[in-house]
């Protein structure tokens, strides 16, 4: 049986991995083989295991992934990637609403894209109206005018020869 020790700045990939935080409302964790945390942004989560944490072991079978979990009643999405050949995982825990808040913007986004969509088609057919159908109305009514006049003064049209 080998055995390998390693040593590692615990204090610098704590802070690579709060690097990364978007807030204090994630987690970052580096689990081992046996889902016990080596390090995370956490303090009073290391020397803990994920278990405990979150409420049962986790299905981590792909090299990466997610999982939603419930912890205390609210809903959890919990993102991983393996680190080979070491087995242990790279773990993000952020709570769902936080990854949905961002969506409750977009129903905004298209209110307001469709009222503006609305006052430009307005402004374009308003545009296409004065400068391509009145004309054609003054045409028109041009048009209207001379044959009043043709038929007032006996005038009629007649045909060019060819």
């Amino acid at each position: 049986m080998f055995m390998v020790q390693m040593n590692m700045d615990l204090d610098a990939v704590s802070k690579l991995l709060e690097s990364r935080l978007s807030g204090n409302i994630d987690g970052y964790y580096i689990v081992n083989e046996d889902e016990a945390i080596i390090a995370s942004t956490a303090m009073n989560h290391e020397n803990q295991v994920m278990p405990d944490i979150v409420g049962s072991p986790l299905a981590m079978d792909d090299h990466q992934g997610f999982l939603e979990l419930t912890i205390d009643h609210t809903p959890y999405m919990l993102t991983y990637v393996k680190l080979e050949p070491l087995n242990w995982h790279v773990l993000h825990l952020v709570p769902a609403r936080e990854l949905l808040k961002e969506n409750k913007v977009i129903p905004q986004i298209i209110m307001v894209t469709v009222i503006i969509t609305f006052f430009v088609c307005a402004g374009m057919a308003y545009l296409f109206s004065r400068h391509i159908i009145l004309p054609i109305r003054k045409l028109s009514r041009l048009k209207s005018r001379v044959e009043a006049y043709d038929k007032l003064f006996g005038i009629r049209g007649s045909s060019p020869s060819h």
